[in-house]
């Protein structure tokens, strides 16, 4: 086993896919996986929620075992908790592949997609926002296009190789902005969307 499939966890038990269905808790699956161990207050912080309103949640995630609380000492000889994900890389892909599950990913997808919007949207008001050149951190795009062999194959290289980038482990430097990124692709029908014309 590769040390990278041993580092990733993949979510495919309907009570850990159940427990993600609100949108606070995926939330806080993909930020502990960003963020590395994490004390409640700071998680808090970083999701611009009060403290007490998560401790439901995190039991609720512990429970199922997504998550995990740790005791670390910290500076002082002061011990103190923190909570971590299961695994560094926490992945929902191979749940799609049952149709059982297809319900819970679908929900997931909707949270992911409105919240991607909401990161974009405040990404406009962030002082360290760079939209053009190699540092670019803030950009959108929506493309249709034909599925040739020949363009999934180069687009699905470049997604595997920007996923492996993505998810190469790296504590967070000091100052260094987290940054959202999520991708949507579908096959399409040749039918007309009959909700678009509404």
């Amino acid at each position: 086993m590769s040390n990278k499939e041993a580092s990733t966890y993949w979510i495919v038990d309907p009570r850990e896919l159940d427990a993600l269905v609100l949108p606070i808790r995926l939330e806080i699956v993909d930020r502990l996986a960003a963020l590395g161990p994490t004390r409640a207050r700071d998680l808090a912080r970083a999701l611009g929620r009060r403290q007490t309103a998560l401790y439901h949640h995190l039991a609720k995630l512990e429970e199922v075992g997504l998550i995990r609380r740790t005791e670390r000492v910290r500076d002082g000889g002061r011990p103190a908790q923190y909570y971590e994900t299961k695994a560094p890389l926490m992945r929902l892909a191979r749940a799609a592949a049952d149709p059982e599950l297809r319900p819970y990913i679908v929900r997931a997808n909707h949270f992911q997609a409105r919240q991607s919007a909401r990161d974009y949207e405040r990404g406009f008001a962030l002082d360290d926002r760079v939209m053009e050149g190699p540092q670019r951190n803030h950009w959108w795009a929506r493309v249709y296009m034909p599925a040739t062999p020949d363009r999934m194959t180069k687009i699905n290289a470049l997604l595997d190789e920007l996923f492996e980038v993505a998810f190469e482990p790296e504590p967070q430097p000091s100052g260094a902005p987290l940054v959202s990124l999520a991708w949507f692709m579908a096959p399409l029908s040749d039918a007309p969307d009959e909700e678009s014309d509404a």
